[in-house]
């Protein structure tokens, strides 16, 4: 499992203490974790924990808002603060209105200074206080500063009782707010049950609970981490592809999340238009790429019940199920049933959710068009013209090549003096122009000069299945079952008949000769 980044939602449980979670959650994720601010062992709700990389984001969620959902008891004071602890003083809190409650709960508005509870984890001296306070001993406390930004009141089902909603900065003990507010009306208080629902972005209806962390498998991690994603077909891996991830990997390297682009497959023209539509880049070629970009990749069965998706239920699998932070898209990125999703739905939809879409511009061609699948298809269907590889190459940003297995042959080529492989791509391959080309052969990561024959080879076979022969130049070795990579750099010649072998290997010491040639000015060699 490769090491994990970014901030899981914990839905805490009443009775697990805020370090029991995180070391939870670290014995899952196998690598280092930290939650962004303590929830009391009995309270309930988001606890984000921060993995691997994120951790060190810690000061920055943690400073940021939180908001909760307390239960006040007038008329009752602890020594706990809360309803856990022992009675300390009961007082008559009859005919307190909820009006009287936010009133003077409006005193703490804007922040004021709060006594730390003794039965808390802060450190005095390096010894916690509810330590301290369990040997019976009160220790000499600092009332420190703490921002309310707001409080609303409303009624409980149980006389004496409320319920707060508190939207509050770092450090805040909701405890010992209660007590206050108990105070300040005369009555004493306590607070009974507390749910934090809200802290940093984070939202106690999204949180995973221990439990279903647990039975998550690794594959799926990721997600829960949260990501930064880019959505596409991806036919092949142009420009434009590879500028959208390269924004992926920045942004996620800054805010340690994970890199992951989602994909289809079937690819959605297959599915909608041709059913035998072969694609410039197969599923594995795609795939390899992806690999080697060290970004994830998920694939979406692409179905009539996704197709039928509305934009606003494809964000919501996009932005939740994924758990998506960034989206990262095109300028002219279209999504959902009859692609009625946009950018702007898009930008909508991610203030809603609390989310934030990267817009991508179109990278283009020196004539000023988009660089598309569809332009470069063009370009290698006319492989023959001088430049068009070249032209392909620039869009692409890499050689147009054809991953494959090495298979057993008619070893013609060996009869004839010019051993070669045997690759037979996959029927949805799109194959260049049925020619000889010069090419660059890459054996367990070693490129070596070849010329590679792509067609039918009328010469020598009558069964008319494509297949690619390559003789690789000073190699000499078995790669029965090896896969290699063919990369098409000069068109030499159209794929022909011949009359005898004798002529086919006249030709093929023509066409290295050719192939030598431009090699020599490619390597730029003496």
């Amino acid at each position: 499992m490769d090491e994990l980044c970014g901030i899981i939602n914990i839905y805490k449980e009443s009775g697990c203490t805020s370090h029991s979670a995180a070391a939870a959650v670290k014995k899952v994720v196998r690598t280092k974790t930290g939650h962004t601010g303590t929830l009391d062992p009995n309270a309930e709700g988001v606890l984000p924990v921060c993995v691997g990389r994120a951790t060190k984001l810690f000061e920055k969620y943690s400073s940021m808002g939180k908001t909760y959902r307390a239960e006040i008891i007038l008329g009752v004071t602890t020594d706990t603060a809360d309803i856990t602890g022992n009675i300390i003083k009961n007082d008559s809190a009859d005919g307190i209105s909820v009006t009287e409650v936010q009133k003077a709960a409006s005193n703490f508005i804007g922040g004021y200074m709060q006594m730390p509870p003794m039965y808390s984890a802060l450190k005095i001296n390096g010894k916690k206080l509810y330590e301290i306070a369990r040997s019976g001993k009160i220790a000499e406390r600092e009332p420190r500063f703490v921002q309310i930004d707001k409080i609303n009141v409303f009624p409980h089902e149980k006389s004496g009782r409320y319920w707060l909603e508190v939207f509050c900065g770092k450090g805040t003990y909701i405890r010992t707010l209660c007590e206050d507010i108990g105070n300040r009306l005369g009555c004493g208080a306590c607070m009974g049950s507390l749910l934090r629902t809200e802290a940093g972005g984070f939202y106690s209806k999204d949180g995973i609970k221990l439990d279903v962390l647990q039975k998550t498998h690794e594959n799926d991690l990721w997600k829960l981490c949260g990501s930064v994603l880019t959505i596409g077909k991806f036919e092949c891996m142009h420009k434009g592809h590879r500028t959208l991830i390269k924004t992926v990997a920045d942004i996620a390297k800054e805010e340690c999340l994970t890199a992951a682009v989602i994909t289809f497959d079937p690819h959605p023209y297959k599915f909608f238009k041709n059913k035998n539509y072969q694609m410039l880049y197969t599923k594995n070629e795609i795939m390899r790429q992806f690999f080697e970009a060290e970004i994830k990749v998920e694939t979406i069965n692409f179905d009539e019940a996704f197709a039928a998706k509305e934009p606003e239920e494809f964000c919501r699998r996009i932005f939740y199920e994924y758990n998506c932070r960034v989206l990262v898209v095109g300028e002219h990125f279209k999504f959902g049933k009859d692609r009625k999703g946009d950018v702007n739905f898009l930008i909508e939809y991610a203030k809603k959710a609390k989310r934030k879409i990267v817009t991508v511009p179109s990278v283009l061609t020196r004539g000023g068009a988009a660089v598309c699948s569809s332009l470069i298809r063009n370009i290698l269907t006319e492989t023959y013209k001088d430049g068009a590889l070249q032209e392909a190459e620039a869009m692409l940003g890499s050689p147009f090549f054809i991953l494959g297995t090495v298979e057993h042959g008619k070893k013609i080529g060996k009869l004839i003096g010019y051993p070669t492989i045997n690759i037979v791509p996959p029927s949805d391959k799109f194959l260049p122009v049925y020619g000889v080309y010069a090419t660059l052969t890459s054996i367990f990561g070693k490129k070596y000069k070849s010329i590679t024959n792509v067609g039918i080879k009328p010469t020598v076979a009558n069964d008319g299945q494509p297949s690619t022969e390559t003789n690789i130049f000073g190699f000499d070795g078995d790669l029965y079952g090896c896969e290699i990579k063919i990369e098409f750099l000069l068109f030499i010649r159209h794929e022909r008949r011949f009359e005898s072998l004798h002529e086919l290997s006249g030709q093929m010491q023509k066409d290295i000769t050719t192939a030598e040639i431009f090699f020599k000015g490619y390597f730029n060699e003496n």
